[in-house]
């Protein structure tokens, strides 16, 4: 910074890599507030230069974004997403860390048409491509976009089963049932099984057996859980299920 200051003004884009490069060292030391008024230096002196600098200007909103508080946190990931978005940058970890955040804060946010938008962009992202699938997954779910959600399900569940929790499953199984993915609906409730104590992927399982023709081993399961006292309505859901069994096959 010294030697610069001999040969720059105080405004100059060659400093704001040091304050940027301070910024990255306050935080290591943990020294946040330091940090943070470094990063805002950095963003001062680039945002005179907005179309000269666009990726640092927008790797320096997301390392400040890190450090602020929830409510000013979606305004700053906000500026840098929309850097990238107009420089065809998204291919940087940067540009996909402002996405997925974007995409996050808009599905807690109860906006799952704008998280399904942002995260579809953060797909074209390496870094961040496996997590935008749970993102577009459940955003879909939401808007009930039954045709689109398995996709997503698919992808998540090949690159990262483990990170799935037991209602997601659920959702996976029900959403392949119902398309008509017969083959994948008894994969998908197996490995559900496998990762889950209890009743429920084992009724999934029945189901997707059932579905695929196996009606002997679906009974063995549904009369098992059917006989069962808890959950109740598990119980109820696989009585239903062999009653809709019987019907197809004519036992009024």
């Amino acid at each position: 910074e010294e030697i610069l200051a001999e040969y720059y003004d105080e405004g100059h884009p060659e400093l704001s890599r040091v304050w940027e490069e301070r910024g990255m060292l306050y935080e290591k030391q943990e020294q946040l507030p330091k940090a943070r008024e470094a990063y805002e230096r950095a963003i001062a002196i680039l945002k005179v230069f907005p179309n000269q600098y666009p990726e640092a200007l927008g790797r320096n909103w997301c390392r400040l974004a890190r450090l602020l508080p929830e409510g000013e946190r979606a305004q700053a990931y906000q500026r840098a997403y929309h850097l990238f978005e107009a420089n065809e940058r998204m291919q940087n970890s940067f540009a996909g860390e402002a996405a997925l955040q974007l995409a996050k804060d808009a599905l807690q946010a109860g906006q799952p048409a704008l998280a399904v938008q942002i995260a579809e962009r953060t797909i074209r992202n390496p870094g961040a491509r496996s997590s935008a699938f749970p993102l577009l997954a459940k955003s879909h779910l939401l808007l009930g976009q039954l045709e689109p959600a398995p996709q997503p399900f698919r992808q998540w569940i090949n690159t990262a089963p483990d990170a799935l929790q037991p209602v997601d499953w659920a959702n996976a199984a029900e959403l392949a049932l119902l398309s008509g993915a017969r083959a994948e609906a008894l994969r998908w409730s197996k490995l559900f099984a496998e990762r889950s104590e209890g009743l429920l992927p084992r009724y999934f399982v029945a189901r997707a057996y059932a579905a695929s023709g196996n009606e002997t081993r679906a009974r063995q399961i549904l009369n098992h859980i059917a006989r069962s006292t808890e959950p109740a309505v598990l119980k109820a859901l696989a009585e239903q299920t062999l009653g809709e069994m019987e019907l197809l096959s004519g036992n009024t």
